[in-house]
């Protein structure tokens, strides 16, 4: 998922909600202050991109 306004983004794979047992209120907080917003900025204004990735792990 990222996030973007105001020139500033922030980008969170997938796994790192559910592996923090975030709901989406709290999974946009921590990504809006990831982008150096503030933790409500995500209400008004703000773009979304929704991904799926592949995770791959060496045995």
């Amino acid at each position: 998922m990222t996030l973007s306004k105001h020139g500033r983004s922030a980008v969170f794979l997938p796994q790192v909600a559910p592996e923090q047992n975030w709901d989406l209120p709290t999974t946009l907080t921590h990504l809006a202050m990831k982008a150096g917003l503030g933790p409500d900025d995500w209400r008004e204004g703000a773009q979304f991109t929704v991904f799926e990735a592949v995770v791959c792990h060496e045995k």
